[in-house]
């Protein structure tokens, strides 16, 4: 697969704009892993509307493994409010995984200043 040949699909059949979570978690994690860029945007409103973690897994886990660990985070911080609590220690599980001890130390400042309320990005 190739960025040219994502265009194509895209242009075809509209899926990065699809509102279908079956496609969304197929289609989003592809997109990632391949650096297709109309659609990381897309995917950070996605995940950001979802609680299931059957359809936000995949994402998170594109974003870990293709080098994007800093959204990964910013999207997590974004929206662990609105995730469920066993969706919360979960990606938290993920994030931390392989990390660096730094990786470690911002994830930790991300969440005490999540529950202080005073987040900004």
């Amino acid at each position: 697969m190739t960025i040219a040949i994502m265009q194509r699909i895209d242009a075809d059949f509209n899926l990065t704009s699809s509102p279908d979570p079956e496609l969304n978690q197929r289609w989003f994690p592809l997109a990632i892993e391949l650096g297709y860029m109309p659609a990381f945007e897309p995917a950070h409103k996605w995940v950001s509307s979802q609680g299931r973690m059957k359809y936000i897994n995949p994402v998170y886990k594109a974003l870990l493994r293709h080098g994007y660990r800093g959204l990964a985070y910013q999207w997590f911080h974004e929206n662990v409010k609105f995730y469920h609590p066993i969706a919360v220690s979960t990606l938290k599980k993920m994030l931390l995984q392989s990390t660096s001890p730094q990786d470690e130390k911002n994830l930790e400042k991300h969440s005490k200043t999540i529950a202080s309320g005073k987040v900004t990005f």
